[in-house]
């Protein structure tokens, strides 16, 4: 859309308890089933120590942002550029693409950095960074974001 006038954006990410709860409750969740399915006791055992390990993992790093490739701050320059930058001082450069979700109250972003095979996601929630901050991203995610040739990002309407 070249009629998007992209204005700089400097989003600054905070703990979230929103998604430390949700993620809580997922591992919990999923542990108490494994431990009700009728399974072998070492396939028990085993679950029950990959999903707690693995919650705790995914709350440090994306609930918390306690790890030192936990993202802490996400920077969108005038040429329409995306950046994210860790804990430990890493600068990424990133595309956002266009499987992400965006709505009012959480937005789930599949980003590939540049450079890398693999593709990271993101959850934000309206409690992860300033409000003001998180609408005018949202805003840009929504209507000023180049989209490439799939369908355009999902939409909670």
């Amino acid at each position: 859309m070249g009629h998007y006038n992209v204005k700089p954006l400097h989003m600054v990410l905070k703990p979230s308890r929103q998604l430390f709860a949700a993620f809580a409750l997922a591992g919990v969740s999923a542990t108490l089933i494994v431990m009700s399915m009728p399974l072998v006791l070492w396939v028990k055992l085993i679950g029950c120590f990959v999903i707690p390990t693995s919650t705790a993992y995914f709350v440090a790093r994306d609930a918390l942002l306690v790890l030192p490739w936990s993202w802490q701050s996400i920077e969108l320059n005038a040429k329409g550029e995306l950046f994210f930058f860790t804990k430990d001082g890493g600068k990424r450069k990133a595309s956002i693409e266009t499987t992400s979700f965006v709505t009012a109250y959480m937005t789930l972003l599949n980003i590939t950095l540049e450079a890398k095979r693999w593709r990271r996601h993101a959850v934000i929630l309206t409690d992860s960074a300033d409000s003001e901050e998180f609408r005018k991203f949202r805003v840009w995610l929504r209507w000023g974001m180049p989209l490439g040739p799939e369908q355009p990002v999902a939409d909670d309407t």
